[in-house]
């Protein structure tokens, strides 16, 4: 796996304001930047997107655990199988895994990212981690002899549910604005 270079172009991406790093307490951490500037930086670069791709998803799972308080529990092996993200899969000392920790935390983390996930963690009410639309264009209806085709879009917002057995789990959270 190429994390080092994958950091690299996270590490530029943030520094132009281009990534967006996406919380989702306390299941995940995704790095998100719009899908043209990727493929401009990922063919200038030496990674494919599929590279790319599951080297940034290491990254978070390590992010994750700088946000969550548990990177010694990380650093120590427990709870993952001892092996080094940085190094394509090779078995390492808790030394590497210490340094492969700060190699995500320098460019990554800072105490804004740290407020944002509190904030996110900390709150009662679900909160949306996706949206995906679709503009389409309907050409038939078989209700209809004299059809003209029309535009229209469909949009999915998705959100992390609450947990089973509370007051709002059973709440979809557009009930609350009212939709």
């Amino acid at each position: 796996m190429k994390i080092r270079e994958t950091l690299a172009v996270l590490e530029y991406w943030k520094g132009d304001s281009q990534l967006f790093i996406s919380l989702s307490p306390p299941f995940g951490v995704t790095l998100e930047v719009d899908r043209t500037v990727m493929g401009d930086t990922l063919t200038r670069s030496a990674l494919s997107e599929h590279e790319f791709r599951t080297a940034s998803s290491e990254v978070g799972e390590i992010l994750l655990n700088i946000l969550n308080g548990t990177e010694e529990r990380y650093v120590r092996g427990s709870g993952r199988e001892n092996v080094d993200i940085l190094d394509s899969g090779s078995h390492t000392s808790q030394e590497q895994r210490e340094a492969d920790v700060k190699a995500v935390k320098s460019p990554l983390y800072d105490d804004y990212l740290q407020r944002r996930y509190d904030l996110k963690k900390s709150s009662k009410a679900p909160s949306f981690n996706g949206i995906d639309w679709d503009v389409k264009v309907k050409r038939f209806d078989s209700n209809f002899d004299d059809f003209q085709p029309f535009p229209y879009a469909t949009l999915r917002l998705s959100f992390q549910r609450s947990k089973r057995g509370t007051a709002d789990s059973h709440r979809f959270p557009l009930n609350t604005c009212g939709l």
